[in-house]
């Protein structure tokens, strides 16, 4: 019920790392917060090495474009299984809106995506979200192990020289 949102909305780090949670689980969460409507105080959440896929990153893009989650400093998604569709939903939860000019996670300094197969399109929409000022604190991006070939390398080196510049 809403009690468990209600003791969630005051913790500050989650670690569900290395429990073989699937993208339902996470989705399960993230609805009942959205259904409560709830803010998040999460500064750290870690979700790595468990089974997510592309259906948690729509979890989590909807949760970051509802503005719930804009203290996340840190997010963990390292060997998620997460494939270029969940790059792109994860693009879109950092990517700024209107409502969110700096994007669903603001506060973010840290993302790791490492060994999941985001390969070069959902690369580029990631590079692309940051581009144009999603997470602009961000000083950590891990994205080793990724499939990333010339195209994304691209995507990447034109959103850090536009960072640069900025």
């Amino acid at each position: 019920g809403d009690g468990g949102v209600v003791l969630l909305s005051g913790l500050q780090v989650l670690d569900l790392s290395s429990n073989g949670m699937g993208g339902v689980g996470l989705q399960a969460l993230f609805t009942a917060v959205l259904q409560a409507g709830q803010r998040l105080q999460l500064r750290d959440l870690d979700l790595s090495h468990n089974h997510l896929g592309g259906v948690a990153m729509e979890a989590v893009a909807r949760v970051a474009r509802r503005g719930l989650i804009t203290r996340v400093t840190r997010l963990n998604l390292n060997s998620c299984q997460i494939e270029a569709s969940g790059g792109l939903a994860l693009a879109a939860a950092l990517a700024p809106t209107n409502r969110l000019p700096e994007g669903g996670c603001p506060a973010l300094l840290t993302l790791s995506l490492g060994c999941n197969r985001l390969m070069n399109q959902g690369t580029a929409a990631l590079c692309e979200a940051l581009r144009r000022g999603g997470a602009p604190g961000l000083t950590r991006l891990t994205l080793n192990g990724n499939g990333i070939r010339d195209d994304g390398a691209t995507a990447l080196a034109a959103a850090v020289t536009q960072v640069g510049d900025g």
